[in-house]
């Protein structure tokens, strides 16, 4: 099959598509560590868990986590190749035909002179008799991979104000249909591509439903895999686990490791319920921390690795999605930095050691800091929950168990219009229901509203030293 091929910048998308997809639900969800510092709440009355000493004794900063390699990043497979492999369902009774067309003028006119969201974008013409199809695959940037809203957003800018969308089936598969300047235009997507068929109707819809069944099968990440991401990729990791160009050796430089995947975790009933948000976030959370014990060891309460939870949004369930995921990363400056490793059996030497008093800048999960810089968080200490119910995404329980700690820490809860309030991490859900119920606290400040850094100990002398937009992320 020829195949024309066209460098990214032309594959581009509108503002508007960007701002459309990214504000989508995120269905990758961060270790709360890695979350912006929740403004200080009220809460419930204080546990009666007695206060520690908050004394930290004077140290100097030690490695808790393993260094990353000193390594250029790694290396991305070709877009172009990657996106144009999506293309190659059997041709049947067609034929290529290496030939420029009106077809391929209105897509490039639809899509050209915009913000793009795209790394690539291949295209095939395809003859039967005298009738022409335009096939094409648009290979999205990392982080939008997967993204259930970008394929509507991108068929209604290609419809613009002439036409409307229209959902249709297509030998068992939901595509998107567009009748524009005469011409029929199919749209259909994984997680990892955009299909997208021009031409005489039942040619393109034909093709199209093709294309789809050839595609359909995808590669969900297994734990083990290592992903990498390079900087022309978008760096992120995608919106849902699935891909297999971005895995690579474990020895090769990459961000991630999977420590768990399960495409049917919830079942394949494509007309069941979606269990409560709370009981997707407690079954995933389970799949991630037995999957951290028996590749990495040990527990992620007590591990300095960050973790993404992979699971389905609303609007995912809606088209089939049923899996659940889980990465780790080490990061630096709330950033997945590069390793060349696996992290498989290094739970021992990846555990942190917090010791009341450690200043964090970032995470709480980075190398602990001079608490004279701005740092984000100070460990208080750790309590233990007489609560039977494990808290999942409900800290409410946790950071009134903490106010005890905060109280007896704190030299002045309040300086300069910044107030102190509480932050904590919790044992996972398998290490909750097997009686380890330890809450580790942690002291964060906000000023009118919002987060702010601290300089200095809440011990001694501190004061408001920034928004932590200059360091911590959402």
């Amino acid at each position: 099959m020829s195949r024309i091929r066209r460098p990214a910048e032309i594959a581009v998308l509108a503002l508007s598509l960007a701002v459309t997809a990214c504000s989508a639900p995120a269905t990758k969800t961060a270790d709360p560590s890695v979350r912006a510092q929740p403004v200080p709440a009220v809460t419930a009355p204080p546990s009666t868990a007695p206060p520690v000493d908050t004394a930290a004794p004077d140290r100097s900063t030690t490695t808790t986590t393993m260094p990353g390699p000193v390594l250029e990043p790694p290396q991305a497979p070709d877009p172009v190749e990657i996106a144009g492999a999506a293309l190659d369902a059997p041709l049947g009774d067609l034929r290529a035909v290496g030939e420029e067309s009106r077809l391929l003028a209105i897509l490039e006119f639809r899509l050209a002179e915009i913000n793009p969201v795209i790394q690539s974008l291949v295209w095939d013409h395809l003859a039967a008799g005298d009738q022409r199809v335009l096939v094409a695959s648009i290979y999205p940037y990392s982080e939008l991979r997967g993204d259930p809203t970008l394929p509507r957003a991108m068929a209604d800018l290609i419809a613009g104000e002439d036409t409307a969308p229209v959902p249709v089936e297509g030998d068992g598969f939901d595509l998107v249909e567009i009748e524009l300047e005469d011409a029929w235009w199919y749209l259909w997507a994984n997680h990892t591509h955009i299909l997208l068929t021009g031409g005489p109707r039942d040619l393109a819809r034909s093709r199209m439903a093709a294309l789809a069944a050839f595609n359909a099968d995808e590669y969900l990440w297994t734990a083990g895999d290592c992903i990498a991401i390079a900087t022309a990729d978008g760096l992120g990791p995608p919106y849902s686990p699935y891909g297999e160009e971005v895995v690579v050796p474990c020895d090769q430089p990459h961000q991630w490791e999977v420590l768990a995947a399960d495409g049917a975790a919830f079942g394949d009933n494509p007309g069941a319920s979606m269990p409560e948000p709370d009981e997707v976030y407690a079954g995933t959370s389970e799949a991630c921390e037995t999957g951290f014990a028996e590749l990495v060891g040990g527990t992620p309460f007590d591990s300095s690795l960050e973790l993404v939870h992979y699971m389905p949004d609303a609007l995912e369930w809606e088209r089939g999605d049923r899996y659940t995921a889980c990465v780790a990363t080490v990061t630096r400056e709330a950033e997945p930095t590069l390793v060349d490793r696996s992290f498989r059996g290094e739970g021992v030497a990846m555990a942190v050691e917090r010791v009341a008093g450690d200043c964090h800048a970032w995470t709480v999960r980075e190398d602990r800091v001079d608490c004279e810089h701005p740092h984000d968080f100070e460990y208080l200490g750790e309590v233990t929950s007489n609560a039977g119910t494990w808290p999942g995404r409900n800290l409410r329980h946790p950071l009134s168990a903490c106010e005890p700690l905060l109280e007896a820490a704190a030299s002045a809860e309040e300086v300069d219009g910044a107030t102190l309030g509480t932050y904590a991490t919790v044992t996972g859900p398998v290490a909750w229901s097997n009686g380890d119920r330890r809450i580790a606290c942690f002291a964060v400040a906000e000023q009118s509203g919002s987060p702010v850094r601290i300089a200095g100990s809440i011990g001694d002398a501190w004061e408001p030293a920034g928004a932590p937009g200059d360091g911590l992320t959402a």
